[in-house]
């Protein structure tokens, strides 16, 4: 059993729901706390994620961000891809690789919110080739994916 760590208004326990909190973070829908200096609801996530940090509830929060990475509300998947793209060796962020070498159609012309002009396929290949440079020799990635 890991020790409670508080964050704001939230209470990571062994029993957090970290795919909820999460959701409710990157929708900006949690009452989870913001500053004055924040931009977009992921920084809540950038201020929670590093006190989380040695704890197993870093990994679990980055799984959460992570199963947002599919959400059908484009602000919060390209929420969840920022985050991976800051965070490119946070568990979970297998998936980017996984989402890049399928069907990209949640991503490609979708009209990223936080990047007037682009599209979530950018932001998608963006974090792709954050864990790229950040990744050990042994995790391997598709080599077959448009440049």
């Amino acid at each position: 059993m890991t020790a409670p760590i508080r964050v704001d208004v939230v209470t990571f326990t062994d029993e957090t729901d970290t795919d909820q909190v999460a959701h409710d973070a990157l929708s900006g829908s949690g009452g989870l706390g913001s500053f004055p200096s924040d931009n977009a609801p992921v920084d809540w996530i950038f201020r929670a994620y590093p006190a989380l940090a040695g704890t197993p509830y870093a990994d679990r929060l980055a799984r959460g961000v992570a199963a947002c990475l599919t959400d059908p509300d484009p602000l919060v998947r390209a929420q969840a891809l920022l985050f991976f793209t800051a965070e490119p060796g946070a568990a979970g962020g297998e998936r980017i690789a996984e989402l890049a070498a399928g069907d990209r159609a949640g991503f490609a012309g979708v009209p990223d919110p936080l990047a007037p002009g682009t599209d979530l396929e950018r932001r998608l290949f963006d974090a792709l080739a954050a864990r790229k440079r950040a990744a050990p020799e042994h995790r391997s990635f598709p080599d077959d994916l448009p440049s």
